[in-house]
């Protein structure tokens, strides 16, 4: 997730949705809002507070909340009484509300607003450290996080030790051994010591990700290798649909990539798997499948074939799969569609 505390706004995954069409159930309960699966987990809102269902729809957490963030390494961020704690999924307070802002863990920590002051703690509620920091992504990657200071951007490991000061314009959080930054306005690649690997060379750039990252060069966008070789020539319009969800580059083999506003799919040769033909592209392949909107304009989950698996109307949204389930929504009605690719393999 590319997220920082400044620019959060609004809970990421949340749509406005009325009953479920899930089950058997002959009165189903009305809900105005429904999150994305997570950890088996949907976050709902009923108009007055949040609470959590499961995959079959039960009420597992009852509405009590002002807000609430998704389940992530067990635990869910939630506002109650005007501040922010922490629950299990049996909806057990294990760390009490106490915080101005609260955010998912993650590498086993979270991250919290308390006293005005960005600070880390431990899944007991231990505080860790307490900043001065006047901005940080909200999840660690690769036991390190992305900070800013003066106007300037570095990283802190978990004990809070910086580990490389801030002296970049812009950072992203470090996948694959490596972060991108920008320095002088151009974009390049640094190590875990700090030191530039790839020189700011780039007009815009994104994560590392099976070995390959998208770059910018003068409009067009390709990919290069850990070594700074472009393997993949920039003549791509675009790699990134402009959400704060959409993780852009190669997944499972392959990357969603944009040519004259048609989204298709290439393989780490460059050559495409999928021909450009999406008005829309939503989400990259996860469990096998990707969330796009066809010709039509109607959402559809796809196959690496390009295969459509299931097609909606114009009226309903597609959500990501979490272990095999998903959350379909439209105006006053959502559902649960089960992947049939899964099937208890990898994909």
């Amino acid at each position: 997730m590319r997220k920082k505390i400044a620019t959060f706004l609004l809970f990421l995954f949340m749509f406005q949705v009325g009953v479920s069409s899930y089950g058997q159930a002959a009165e189903p309960p009305y809900f105005a809002a429904i999150s994305d699966v997570h950890e088996g987990m949907v976050a709902v809102w009923d108009e007055f507070h949040w609470g959590f269902m499961d995959v079959t729809g039960k009420i597992v957490i009852k509405l009590q909340y002002e807000d609430v963030w998704f389940f992530r390494e067990g635990l869910a961020p939630v506002k109650k009484n005007g501040k922010w704690g922490f629950i299990d999924k049996k909806g057990k307070l294990v760390i009490k509300n106490q915080y101005d802002r609260a955010f998912p863990f993650s590498e086993g920590i979270a991250i919290v607003i308390k006293d005005g002051k960005i600070t880390y703690i431990n899944k007991k509620g231990k505080e860790i450290v307490r900043t001065s920091y006047t901005d940080s992504y909200i999840d660690f990657h690769e036991g390190l996080v992305g900070v800013q200071k003066n106007g300037k951007w570095g990283f802190i490991d978990k004990t809070g030790k910086e580990v490389i000061k801030p002296q970049f314009d812009k950072v992203l959080n470090f996948y694959e051994g490596l972060a991108a930054i920008q320095k002088n306005r151009k974009w390049g690649f640094i190590n875990k010591k700090g030191q530039i690997v790839i020189v700011p060379q780039y007009d815009q750039a994104y994560e590392f990700s099976e070995g390959l990252a998208p770059v910018n060069v003068k409009g067009k966008w390709g990919f290069i290798d850990k070594k700074g070789k472009l393997v993949i020539k920039p003549k791509f319009d675009g790699v990134h649909n402009g959400e704060d969800s959409f993780s852009p580059g190669f997944h499972e083999g392959l990357a969603a990539v944009l040519v004259n506003n048609k989204w298709g799919f290439i393989n780490q040769k460059g050559e495409f798997q999928i021909k450009p033909k999406y008005t829309e592209m939503n989400a990259s392949f996860h469990e096998g499948v990707a969330i796009v909107r066809t010709e039509e304009y109607l959402p559809a989950y796809i196959d690496k074939t390009g295969k459509i698996l299931l097609e909606g109307d114009e009226s309903e949204t597609f959500g990501t799969f979490d272990n095999g389930v998903a959350v379909i929504r439209s105006t006053g009605n959502y559902s649960f569609f089960k992947n049939s690719l899964k099937k208890g393999k990898k994909n």
